[in-house]
C-alpha cells in the first residue's frame, strides 16, 4: 500500500519516481500511483507542470513504448515494474512523495522508448 502524506513534491528531477493521483480512462476511480517524470529539469523549474510517464508492476503484457526496468530496486521501487506509453502533463503540485530514481541504464531505456516508440522521433 503506498501512503500519501499530500505533501507537495519539491521541484521534481527528471527520472524522478513519484505518486500522483492517477486518473483511469475507463471510469474507475482514481488512484495514487507511482510515475516517472520525464520532462527536463530545466523545463520542471520553469513551469507549473511536469511531464510522466506512468509506471506498473504488472509485466506482461508490455507493448509496443512500454520498457521493462531492469534496475527497479536500485531505483527506489518495491517490486519489479515497467513503465507504460501512458504519458501525461500534470501540475508539479499533484506529486506527492518522491520514492526514487531511476538509474542511468533505466533512464536511457525510458528515453528511447518515449522518442522512438511513442514520439516517433
Amino acid at each position: 500500500m503506498i501512503r500519501s502524506r499530500s505533501r507537495a513534491l519539491p521541484t521534481p528531477r527528471q527520472g524522478d519516481f513519484a505518486i500522483t493521483l492517477f486518473d483511469f480512462e475507463d471510469g474507475r476511480p482514481p488512484r495514487r500511483r507511482p510515475v516517472v517524470v520525464i520532462s527536463s529539469d530545466r523545463f520542471n523549474a520553469s513551469r507549473r507542470e511536469v511531464v510522466v510517464r506512468a509506471v506498473s508492476s504488472r509485466l506482461d503484457p508490455a507493448g509496443e513504448g512500454d520498457c521493462l526496468l531492469e534496475d527497479w530496486q536500485r531505483g527506489g521501487l518495491q517490486s519489479p515494474s515497467r513503465v507504460t506509453v501512458w504519458l501525461k502533463t500534470v501540475p508539479r503540485g499533484a506529486l506527492e512523495l518522491r520514492v526514487g530514481a531511476l538509474t542511468p541504464r533505466d533512464w536511457r531505456l525510458v528515453r528511447t522508448t518515449t522518442r522512438l516508440d511513442i514520439l516517433g522521433m
